[in-house]
């Protein structure tokens, strides 16, 4: 077994085991709530796969390292180039599984999630004082242009990136971020149908004139960034366990790994996203929804 080419890798092994989770998703006998839960738990692993995993393989190639821990000795650049293939396929199977199975039945079950301006104009009226009491008061709006660094992208928060019509000295757009709140519901009931939902963030989106008052919005879009939770704590190296540990967790404002976006970012957007967080396109993935 000397031969490096009968191993496989970690990481990749890693993938195929949550590919399993999402087979299971896929199986005409999982009922569709279960499939739901299945692609959750999908998505939770990749969060944790990215954080820990993905993290630490891009640590390696900051110190020139070869990572020491999987035998099949495969280059790092070369690892995350098959990651983001794999992870993209995955993607790519969840999406279809949610917008081709789960969404269509739930539909069949009368379970309902629509757009805002779908719904009749007697529920958008109610949703809008329900986002002026419920939603409006813990918002957080943050501005990005000459006068304002680029505001700090908490951890796996989803955020509206906001691109307004005014623009810059350099004739870009301005742009400016809202954090989508988790301690509210994803999905927001209408009061006399309990089977019929919109996405939190589309009632916000909606609603960002309330937000950003004077600016002329152009348009918005989901981003999320998944950032290095991948604490190193080298047994040899660390003379104060406890101190290491208080000194990993502190660092608040650690590197991004991933950016998930809408597919329609504008180009000059998302190179500009790129650039601010530091991530380069294998990093990247994308955010579709579909009602």
């Amino acid at each position: 077994m000397k031969s490096e080419k009968k191993y496989l890798n970690r990481e990749l092994s890693y993938l195929e085991f949550n590919r399993r989770v999402v087979e299971v998703a896929a199986s005409p006998s999982t009922p569709v709530l279960e499939k739901l839960r299945f692609l959750t738990i999908f998505a939770t692993n990749l969060d944790e796969f990215f954080m820990v995993r993905v993290a630490g393989v891009k640590k390696f190639i900051k110190k020139g390292e070869l990572s020491c821990d999987s035998p099949d000795r495969m280059s790092n650049t070369e690892l995350l180039t098959k990651i983001k293939t794999r992870v993209d396929e995955l993607m790519n199977q969840a999406m279809s599984i949610l917008q081709q199975e789960v969404i269509p039945k739930l539909q069949r079950d009368k379970v309902v999630i629509t757009k805002f301006q779908k719904l009749a104009s007697k529920h958008r009226k109610e949703l809008h004082a329900y986002f002026l009491t419920n939603i409006f008061p813990v918002l957080t709006p943050l501005a990005f242009d000459p006068s304002h660094p680029f505001p700090y992208l908490a951890n796996l928060s989803a955020h509206l990136l906001v691109v307004f019509k005014e623009r810059n000295s350099n004739d870009e757009p301005l742009i400016g971020f809202v954090e989508i709140p988790n301690n509210i519901d994803p999905l927001i009931a209408i009061a006399d149908n309990q089977h019929l939902y919109v996405h939190l963030d589309d009632l916000i989106r909606e609603n960002l004139k309330e937000i950003f008052v004077g600016y002329e919005i152009d348009n918005s879009y989901f981003v999320r960034v998944t950032r290095d939770r991948d604490y190193e704590l080298i047994g040899g190296e660390v003379e104060d366990l406890l101190t290491t540990i208080q000194s990993e967790i502190s660092q608040e404002h650690r590197d991004s790994i991933r950016l998930e976006v809408d597919a329609e970012l504008p180009a000059p957007v998302l190179s500009e996203l790129q650039r601010f967080l530091n991530l380069r396109s294998m990093s990247i993935g994308y955010h579709h929804r579909s009602c």
